[in-house]
């Protein structure tokens, strides 16, 4: 079984510069456009960010995605107004920095991790909260990541 002691660390990838953030094999990356912008900051690698809906959208196969600010990180996201604007099991519950609504999973739904098997490499299980967190970067051995980023 996990603890209960909230830790609050993260399970990332280290880096030296952006590319070795790239997936293996992805052409132009990294770039300047979204989803190649990976960035490799204080040594942990950094997510793709979206700039526009545009970036969001697919050459529009999801027409419906935008790009939010979610904790001052810019995402995609299905943009809504009410649950049925969802694909299921999704529901109109998401609100980011500035008020947009998007869809997301209830928190209720992920049910989060129980022990710590169920983080599958990616940290220790907080059974307090149910989030996978780490403390040290052997806590690290899922598929990706080996630094913990406190």
């Amino acid at each position: 079984m996990g603890g209960g002691t909230p830790s609050g660390g993260y399970c990332g990838k280290s880096c030296a510069m952006a590319v070795d953030c790239c997936p293996m094999g992805l052409p132009n990356c990294p770039g300047m456009d979204y989803p190649n912008n990976y960035t490799c900051d204080n040594g942990v690698c950094g997510a793709p960010q979206c700039k526009a809906d545009a970036d969001c959208t697919f050459n529009g196969a999801l027409p419906d995605n935008k790009c939010l600010t979610e904790n001052d990180f810019k995402i995609c996201a299905e943009g809504c107004a009410a649950d049925a604007d969802c694909t299921a099991p999704l529901k109109c519950i998401g609100e980011d920095d500035n008020g947009a609504k998007y869809c997301t999973a209830e928190p209720m739904m992920t049910g989060g991790c129980k022990m710590d098997a169920d983080c599958n490499g990616y940290g220790k299980c907080n059974t307090t909260s149910g989030a996978c967190e780490c403390t040290a970067d052997a806590d690290c051995t899922g598929a990706g990541v080996d630094k913990c980023v406190q």
